[in-house]
């Protein structure tokens, strides 16, 4: 409905509609995505979960919002004091994420053996599918409407 009365509003900003019946009408829902987003106890619980340099990684993808493509291409470089900068992918916008002390603890925790902040154990680059979150939230338990769980052939792993 919403671009309904968008579209209607841009046509009658131009004349080309003589008025725009979906103005004024309500939302048919509101967004509330508080159930998704993860506390600090729940990252910490799954990262003690995992191997040290993987754990540092998910810490720092959960503290920047970096996905895992641009976190394995994230550089030193691009790591400053107040904030992380770089170009996006395939849109090249620039990126601006502040450093919190949380990122900045997290930050110490790798070691500067490459050009990139995120490398394997012999200071390699890694690969995206080399942090794949193989773990669940802590508190959620399965339910009978979960979705099932099914075998990606290509990856070799279990993907939800």
């Amino acid at each position: 409905m919403q671009v309904l009365s968008r579209m209607l509003s841009w046509g009658l900003q131009r004349g080309w509609v003589a008025h725009n019946p979906a103005a004024g009408m309500p939302t048919l829902y509101r967004v509330d995505r508080s159930d998704i987003i993860w506390e600090d106890y729940e990252i910490e619980a799954v990262a003690a979960k995992m191997h040290k340099h993987t754990a540092l990684a998910f810490k720092l993808t959960a503290w920047t919002g970096l996905p895992r493509s641009h976190l394995v291409e994230l550089r030193w470089s691009e790591v400053g004091d107040l904030y992380i900068s770089g170009n996006r992918g395939k849109t090249n916008v620039e990126r601006c994420i502040p450093i919190f002390d949380e990122t900045r603890q997290i930050l110490k925790g790798f070691k500067k053996s490459a050009v990139t902040v995120v490398t394997n154990k012999g200071a390699y680059l890694s690969r995206p599918e080399g942090f794949q979150l193989r773990s669940k939230r802590p508190d959620i338990k399965p339910t009978k409407t979960a979705r099932k769980v099914k075998r990606s052939p290509k990856a070799k792993r279990f993907t939800i």
